[in-house]
């Protein structure tokens, strides 16, 4: 997880835990006690918003702040498009496209990506196992499906150059 040294020792502190120095995050066990008690951290402070919660993880809580004073008005879509750091606003949409593919792994259909995207202020809830999803088929399933029910015939024409294709 992504832990700047002294934001690990401030956390370990909290969470009482030994923290020597910026090598001890190499520990996987510190590392992800520690990073997923900050994302936690960010959450809480954002209402549970999971794009607000992510721009904070990566940027840290000071910019989103200034942002959020700066922008507070716009649709978070908007909002995340006009993050000015370009490594926060591609982390923050990688993550939410994410979100929908593995929601969708799981469960064989996602929630729209508005969903994820609580108004600034407007507390998030996450979604229930009773939550209507909307199906969906992934497009390289769809090809390759395409693909076993009408096998191209690669019989080459008459110039022996283009493959003739034809349908059942």
């Amino acid at each position: 997880m992504q832990l700047l040294p002294g934001t690990a020792r401030q956390l370990a502190k909290v969470e009482n835990v030994a923290f020597s120095a910026a090598g001890a995050l190499f520990d996987p066990d510190l590392n992800i006690r520690l990073g997923t008690r900050y994302l936690s951290n960010m959450a809480d402070r954002y209402d549970g918003s999971p794009w607000l919660a992510s721009a904070a993880y990566n940027a840290g809580p000071d910019p989103v702040g200034r942002w959020l004073a700066a922008r507070d008005t716009l649709e978070p879509d908007f909002f995340i498009e006009t993050i000015p750091y370009k490594e926060t606003r591609d982390y923050v949409a990688r993550v939410l496209a994410f979100s929908v593919i593995y929601d969708w792994r799981l469960h064989g259909s996602a929630l729209p990506l508005v969903s994820r995207l609580p108004r600034i202020g407007q507390a998030y809830s996450p979604p229930g196992a009773d939550t209507p999803r909307k199906s969906a088929m992934c497009p390289a399933t769809l090809a390759s499906a395409a693909a076993i029910a009408a096998p191209a015939d690669t019989a080459r024409n008459k110039a022996g150059s283009e493959p003739v294709v034809r349908s059942p």
